[in-house]
């Protein structure tokens, strides 16, 4: 989906990005992604924390889970589940971090999206 995103983008066909709010450790968020409309989330960590990015559909629907710097470089991409993300995530740094959720096919659905403190 990155690679689909990028191309789509050079071609000058990039879906409409859907900015969410700040998440923060210890926070869930359940909302709908519209199709063709990934949603970004800002996350604030210092360096002792260690978390779990989890997505969870509320449906059948897979979900992305894509995780960025604050400058757009991709530090990781789940695998497209109904259940996804990354435990046991120590970045070591004070840092933002951007977390984009998305389908593969561009459809929508509901989804909840939690950060789990796992220090």
């Amino acid at each position: 989906p990155v690679l689909e995103a990028a191309l789509a983008f050079i071609d000058g066909e990039a879906p409409a990005m859907s900015e969410g709010e700040t998440i923060a450790v210890g926070e869930s968020v359940t909302a709908v992604l519209d199709p063709n409309s990934p949603i970004q989330y800002t996350l604030t960590l210092s360096a002792d924390d260690v978390v779990g990015l989890l997505l969870e559909s509320s449906s059948d629907q897979p979900f992305f889970l894509s995780v960025y710097d604050e400058a757009g470089d991709l530090l990781g991409a789940s695998e497209s589940d109904t259940f996804t993300g990354f435990e046991g995530v120590d970045f070591g740094i004070d840092i933002v971090v951007i977390l984009e959720v998305s389908t593969e096919d561009g459809s929508g659905g509901e989804f909840t999206l939690t950060i789990e403190d796992q220090s």
